[in-house]
């Protein structure tokens, strides 16, 4: 998956002066009173107890007819909230793909900004545009993604005063390494400016890839972060998410483990203008069994939350997949959070894309994978975790089917604003086709 940076940006609120909701709703959440209604003080508490996908009869994120789309972020800006992704033709998107955005006053009614293809990509090219993540900053907002060029990459940003209007930048980097491919897959915005990251591809032979970042002031100059120690990100690997705590740049993702088998979650530390320092790798916290990695990071809990995944290793038996979360009281010092069968599953393929935090909360998105093992009883669940302190997790029972009712649903990304909680992802149309979709809570 496209790492998205909405739980990098999102506010911690609480929705006030709504009456409509009288109701209690407390679906086995240990230690939250008045989860998904309206506590004592009559505010109405945010902390993703209960959902409801949006209606979408105009096709607005697609249509069943030989399209995949898929939405990988959303954030609060614009008219209210902008939603990026892709928009493919064909099944799986093998006729390309062109980048998409769309925005909503209030989390519930959406608009698809007109497409261009000067700005988004050129439809039926064949070339694949996408759109990763999306955050306030620069001119307004600021989008950033990537271009597949023959057997080159581009990365790319996209600019916008009100996230109506859109221009589009090249992200070149200058440095003499050869790289023929650059992704920009997560981005927050910072005192000293943007910083995104992702990797780059190609490249000398002895290090084919690098973990990569970028940093900017406007979104449209761009300049590379230092990562040091060098070697460590001159390795197989991505930086897949991005966050600030404390004034500090906290950058985390997958890469290589130390015997050159297995691959470990990571994290760097630092400031645009000083580089981002690699934390020392702790295989009792970033590694162990299977192969972890980090999707996304916020603030929230005790300082700092991130979530995951961790992939079966071919020499694991049995297999291993669970979801993963890690915290830390400052970015520099981290633990995982200890397994639970029952929240993070164990060989279902489960994966945590996102996070953000509330004045009550802590909510997590991302999908499992059920009947991984017979490709023709394969199934996608969306599914939601939520914490009151990002220590200890309870995995909500879709009882209704609101994430899991055509069996081939995931869950992308997560912003908290306010009309309460927007998760974005992708549910299945049918003969290898995807249409977007969008939740909300309460």
């Amino acid at each position: 998956m496209v790492r998205s940076g909405a739980g990098t940006t999102g506010p911690r609120f609480w929705q006030r002066g709504v009456t409509a909701c009288l109701v209690l709703l407390v679906l086995g959440l240990s230690g939250l009173a008045g989860c998904g209604g309206v506590d004592p003080a009559g505010e109405v508490v945010v902390d993703g107890a209960s959902w409801a996908r949006v209606a979408d009869p105009d096709g607005v994120f697609g249509t069943p007819e030989q399209e995949s789309v898929g939405i990988s972020d959303v954030v609060v800006g614009g008219p209210g909230y902008v939603a990026v992704g892709t928009h493919g033709q064909g099944r799986f998107g093998e006729d390309g793909t062109v980048a998409a955005v769309w925005t909503s006053e209030d989390g519930t009614t959406w608009n698809r900004v007109p497409h261009d293809d000067e700005v988004f990509g050129a439809v039926g090219s064949g070339r694949l545009t996408a759109a990763s993540a999306v955050t306030t900053g620069g001119p307004g907002l600021v989008v950033v993604g990537f271009e597949a060029r023959d057997e080159a990459s581009v990365a790319l940003a996209w600019l916008s005063e009100d996230g109506l209007a859109w221009t589009r930048v090249e992200v070149d980097d200058p440095r003499e390494r050869g790289a023929t491919g650059l992704y920009l897959q997560a981005i927050v915005d910072t005192d000293d400016g943007l910083v995104a990251v992702g990797m780059e591809r190609g490249g000398p032979t002895d290090a084919p890839e690098y973990l990569a970042a970028w940093g900017s002031v406007d979104a449209v100059e761009w300049a590379p972060i230092a990562l040091t120690p060098e070697e460590d990100a001159a390795v197989w690997g991505w930086l897949s998410a991005v966050a600030v705590h404390d004034g500090q740049v906290v950058a985390a993702g997958t890469t290589d483990g130390p015997d050159g088998q297995r691959w470990v979650a990571t994290v760097w530390r630092g400031s645009a203008a000083e580089g981002l320092v690699r934390i020392p790798h702790d295989d009792e916290v970033f590694g162990g069994t299977g192969m972890p990695g980090i999707n996304g990071v916020t603030t929230g809990g005790a300082g700092l939350v991130a979530v995951g995944t961790t992939t079966s290793h071919h020499l694991d038996e049995p297999k291993w997949s669970p979801a993963a979360v890690w915290t830390s009281p400052d970015g520099a010092t981290w633990q995982r959070v200890a397994h639970d069968d029952e929240v993070f599953g164990v060989d279902d393929d489960a994966t945590i894309s996102d996070v953000v935090a509330t004045d009550r909360a802590l909510i997590a998105v991302g999908t499992r994978v059920l009947g991984w093992e017979d490709p023709l009883d394969m199934r996608f669940i969306g599914t939601v975790w939520t914490s009151p302190d990002g220590l200890t997790w309870t995995r909500l029972a879709d009882e209704d089917g609101t994430f899991s009712g055509d069996g081939h649903t995931s869950l992308s990304a997560i912003t908290a604003g306010p009309h309460g909680l927007v998760a974005v992802g992708a549910v299945g149309a049918g003969e290898g086709s995807t249409i977007g979709a969008v939740w909300t809570s309460p």
